[in-house]
């Protein structure tokens, strides 16, 4: 037995690039590696630059796999339960 994908190849990757969004461990990896102070402003900037990529990418992603076709309207058809439905909504 195989087990499906959560999604598709492209949500897949949007997610997985909004994931890479995680940059505090960047900035605290970037301050201990680069201890003089005149490089800890370009690793910052790097790393804000980075995380603002990925997330852009990411949602970007995310929206190019919504599906474009529109939810089809509720059937309404002869339904017993239509009634006792519409009664909890609120609906006529």
């Amino acid at each position: 037995m195989r087990a499906r994908l959560p999604g598709t190849p492209l949500q897949l990757l949007g997610v997985g690039s909004i994931a890479g969004v995680g940059f505090t461990m960047s900035l605290f990896i970037g301050a201990l590696a680069f201890t003089d102070p005149a490089l800890q402003a370009p690793v910052r900037v790097g790393v804000y630059a980075g995380s603002v990529f990925v997330a852009c990418m990411g949602l970007l992603l995310l929206a190019l796999s919504l599906s474009r076709h529109p939810r089809p309207a509720p059937a309404q058809q002869n339904d017993p339960a239509r009634p006792f439905i519409a009664a909890n909504r609120g609906e006529p």
